[in-house]
């Protein structure tokens, strides 16, 4: 089996469970920000892990899916030059996964047919009407070139529009040139793994996602209508600004 580099990326506010859901995993890094607490800094760095501490960017993006491809990004070229990893895992680091090893096999099953894969898909999620389907950016994992591919940042004052989950898939296609009607299909029938052996646990929402899995073992995330209507009202007076502004030019 090749090796398979984790990247756990964003804040360190639950270091410490994060610390003994991967312990002795040694193709490892955490990949945050410059201004975290210094007391977590700390308690990493006296844990041994390896730690990759970054620049936050001028222009954040949508629900920060700049600050997401950064720290992923830099994560992934640390383990590359590190270890030698061409193969990756990008976790959230508010997210437990259990057993660890359970998804490093799926993830590397999957990766024998697929270059990317995620844990799930979300139907309609977040918050649109449609019936797409969209892969969970919790955790994703690819081949090197892929993974560089589908969390390459932007400087453009839209990166993560109209959402997160949706800018990324779009990016990562677009330059495979698949045909946009066949992503549904694609992502829905493909590019996720099937175990319900694994547990996830959202630490800052506390949500366990042990109850979101399909008859299939598919973990699958539907939107509510009280998200919908609060995603519609955010997004909305920032779509206006948008077209004004292209108007203006």
């Amino acid at each position: 089996m090749d090796k398979i580099g984790i990247v756990i990326q964003g804040p360190t506010t639950y270091f410490a469970e994060i610390l003994r859901n991967y312990v002795n995993y040694e193709y490892l890094v955490w990949s945050t920000w410059d201004d975290e607490p210094e007391q977590n800094i700390v308690q990493l760095e006296k844990s041994g892990i390896n730690l990759v501490l970054n620049k936050k960017p001028v222009i954040a993006g949508y629900w920060n899916c700049n600050l997401q491809c950064i720290s992923t990004l830099r994560g992934i070229e640390y383990l590359r030059n590190k270890f030698n990893v061409n193969k990756f895992i990008k976790v959230r680091s508010d997210f437990i996964v259990n057993p660890v090893q359970e998804l490093i096999t799926q993830i590397e099953n999957s990766l024998n047919y697929n270059r990317i894969c995620s844990i799930g898909y979300m139907i309609g999620y977040p918050f649109t009407f449609k019936s797409d389907f969209f892969m969970i950016d919790f955790i994703l994992a690819g081949y090197y070139e892929d993974m560089v591919l589908l969390f390459s940042p932007k400087s453009e004052l839209e990166i993560g529009l109209p959402f997160p989950e949706k800018w990324l898939e779009v990016n990562y296609f677009k330059e495979k040139r698949y045909i946009k009607k066949n992503i549904n299909k694609l992502i829905k029938n493909y590019f996720f793994i099937s175990s319900k052996k694994i547990n996830y646990l959202n630490l800052k929402k506390n949500i366990d996602y042990k109850e979101y899995y399909d008859n299939n073992n598919i973990l699958v995330l539907k939107p509510r209508i009280k998200e919908r209507v609060l995603y519609f009202l955010w997004i909305l007076p920032k779509y206006i600004v948008k077209k004004i502004i292209k108007y203006e030019k």
